[in-house]
């Protein structure tokens, strides 16, 4: 339980003597970890968790569909923290519910009442007693139906991801329906009104503009349609 935050701990002294990762092999190596490392947010004692969601098919005719969410405790190795014996099972989704955050509530919320209040548990590989440690939601994974339904996105037939929140267009292959959110265009890519420039993160403002305005007026557009098409 103490790898994490000693590889946190390693990579600021390499970073504090001026050095460079030659190598990004973990989670801590992300610039997030080490910079809430760096300023006290994290420290010895706190445990790192991921949510990760995602659906499995139980029939053969996919009559029935099922969502299983588990956390990883990203304070172990590598070699460990994936292996079945140290996932946590949190829980299991029957159906295709609207949405997937009423079901990750019950969860979420025991995590954010420990987040707020803290809690004490006895280290003995170190011999102590930690009084006030933290669990910290670190990272939510979930395939791509799950992460749109927690995310409030389209799904990948959408040709804008997000329904309210940004205007950028998708981008697919050639008579293909699946859009994928690329800001950068590929070489060779000669997709009629899906072969814009790339997009920055910097120009990402732009497509953040004007978009209730928007929204209602392809709401106006739906509602005056004479056919589904």
């Amino acid at each position: 339980m103490q790898h994490f935050l000693q590889q946190l701990e390693e990579i600021q002294q390499i970073l504090d003597a001026g050095g460079v990762l030659s190598n990004y092999d973990d989670t801590c190596c992300g610039k997030e970890f080490i910079d809430l490392f760096c300023t006290g947010k994290i420290s010895l004692g706190d445990i790192i968790l991921q949510l990760s969601l995602d659906g499995t098919q139980l029939f053969q005719d996919k009559a029935f569909d099922y969502w299983i969410y588990i956390f990883i405790i990203h304070n172990l190795s590598l070699n460990l923290c994936y292996q079945k014996s140290f996932v946590i099972p949190d829980g299991f989704i029957p159906g295709k519910p609207d949405l997937l955050k009423l079901f990750l509530f019950l969860g979420l919320y025991h995590i954010s009442a420990l987040q707020c209040k803290g809690f004490k548990y006895f280290d003995s590989f170190r011999n102590i007693l930690v009084p006030d440690a933290k669990l910290i939601l670190a990272l939510l994974t979930a395939d791509g139906p799950a992460m749109s339904s927690i995310a409030q996105m389209v799904r990948h037939n959408g040709k804008h991801g997000c329904r309210q929140l940004c205007t950028l267009p998708g981008r697919h292959r050639a008579e293909d329906s699946h859009y994928n959110p690329a800001m950068l265009k590929l070489h060779n890519y000669a997709v009629v009104r899906y072969d814009h420039n790339d997009v920055s993160f910097w120009e990402l403002h732009d497509y953040h503009q004007n978009v209730l305005i928007q929204y209602y007026q392809g709401l106006e557009s739906i509602c005056i349609a004479w056919n589904p098409t």
